[in-house]
């Protein structure tokens, strides 16, 4: 199944539910410009800590690179198989690029331990 030409992530059961409309980021007191394309094929985000289903499950959060260079959003969406985790990548003024990766790839080589998810 494909969405807009595009695989889309937490979409493993069927068509999605939830879609992510808009992304907005300020550094610096700057908005930044975050194309459509960044976030279009992830779908069924999770936006809070608590999930009944899934203990891995983990709230969006930002971090600020070691060197101070780059902007890390992390999230991730979709439930059982069709979970997917996710990476978007800005420097100070602009979107740079996105790492994601689905829930099969990662469990069949046991990337779900604590020292993998950052607990």
């Amino acid at each position: 199944m494909d969405i807009d030409g595009q695989i889309p992530y937490g979409g493993f059961y069927g068509t999605p539910k939830t879609e992510i409309d808009q992304l907005n980021i300020e550094i610096n007191d700057k908005e930044v410009l975050i194309p459509n394309s960044a976030f279009s094929n992830f779908y069924s985000p999770n936006t809070c800590e608590d999930h009944p289903v899934v203990s891995f499950v983990r709230k969006p959060e930002a971090f600020i690179s070691l060197d101070g260079k780059y902007l890390y959003l992390y999230f991730e969406g979709g439930n059982a198989a069709g979970t997917y985790f996710t990476k978007l990548v800005f420097d100070k003024e602009n979107y740079l690029t996105k790492i994601a990766a689905d829930y099969y790839p990662l469990s069949i080589y046991g990337s779900f331990g604590r020292e993998f998810l950052g607990y």
